[in-house]
């Protein structure tokens, strides 16, 4: 027995059409659904065997632009905190150097700015060459103690510095600078390095100074410093 899928009138075998409403008559998949009743046709019945709802699956990809965003934030803060820190840029070295040399008169806390920017190597080899009781700290002292009359010196001419321009060394310039090093027993990896044209000027007395420097700034693990032999000529 099957019933009109439109108005639920009884239908007789075979029958084409509903004699009641005048629906044709498709496939019917007569039983039992859930409620007891009949299932409609077979593309809208309750059908055996069906799972029943299945759990939305939710796109990952909302929590993938969350974590991009999350990076590059991240990354931001560190870019920001290189360059805060220093070590960002090839004229970084020269500049917290002249920087600290032309303020108020050093101060332990300028000399350290100044010793910072030499690489590790550098400085164990300035420690060498004073006594093995020697520490950073004992050299920082020092620092400060000798640079002040020079810094002195340098705020009674109101000393300023501009850099004028940059020359990136070649290959054979960088290895040349490391044959040196070796020379002091200073086994280092330069990755990089540069001459920084620098143009210092002071007034004295109604009278104007100039002089340029070419000062050589090198770049050790990712992290620029100012080279020995132009700390020597600053200093």
């Amino acid at each position: 027995m099957s019933f009109c899928k439109k108005c639920g009138n009884q239908l007789h075998d075979g029958a084409q059409f509903c004699p009641q409403c005048g629906e044709p008559v498709g496939q019917i998949n007569p039983g039992p659904d859930y409620n007891g009743g009949y299932a409609g046709p077979s593309d809208t019945g309750f059908r055996q065997g069906y799972a029943g709802p299945q759990p939305v699956k939710k796109s990952m990809k909302p929590l993938f632009i969350v974590i991009g965003v999350a990076a590059a934030a991240a990354a931001a803060v560190i870019v920001l905190l290189l360059v805060l820190r220093g070590g960002n840029s090839h004229t970084t070295p020269v500049e917290v150097t002249l920087d600290a040399m032309t303020s108020d008169r050093i101060s332990r806390s300028s000399a350290q700015d100044i010793l910072d920017q030499l690489p590790d190597p550098m400085i164990d080899y300035i420690l060498d060459s004073y006594d093995s009781y020697m520490t950073e700290s004992d050299l920082v002292d020092l620092m400060a103690d000798e640079l002040g009359p020079i810094s002195d010196s340098l705020n009674a001419y109101d000393l300023s510095y501009e850099i004028l321009e940059s020359t990136q060394l070649d290959i054979v310039e960088i290895l040349d600078l490391e044959d040196e090093y070796a020379a002091m027993d200073i086994n280092m990896k330069i990755d990089d390095a540069y001459t920084v044209e620098v143009l210092l000027r002071g007034e004295y007395e109604g009278e104007t100074y100039r002089e340029i420097a070419e000062l050589i700034t090198i770049q050790v693990d990712g992290t620029w410093y100012l080279d020995y032999s132009s700390f020597n000529r600053l200093f």
